[in-house]
């Protein structure tokens, strides 16, 4: 059995952050998949996330959304994910 989580927590990024290509094949406690969960980070370039599955997700974390200083591009340009 496989189990893979990707996610970013509590993470300060200097630059860019690029979030892509990742695959969760693990089920969480809500029976959907648990992983490429995205919270509570401080991105000071541009936040880019594509090719995700699932798309990257509050999931059970708990978290709260990340603060990105530059732009914010594809599957993480959701407000529950980053502050507006």
């Amino acid at each position: 059995m496989a189990i893979v989580l990707a996610g970013v927590f509590r993470t300060r990024v200097a630059h860019n952050l690029d979030f892509d290509g990742n695959v969760a094949v693990a089920l969480g406690f809500t029976g959907l998949p648990d992983g490429n969960e995205m919270q509570n980070n401080t991105v000071i370039g541009n936040l880019s996330c594509s090719a995700n599955n699932p798309r990257p997700q509050v999931g059970d974390s708990g978290g709260g959304p990340s603060t990105v200083l530059g732009n914010v591009s594809g599957q993480c340009n959701n407000p529950l994910l980053v502050r507006p």
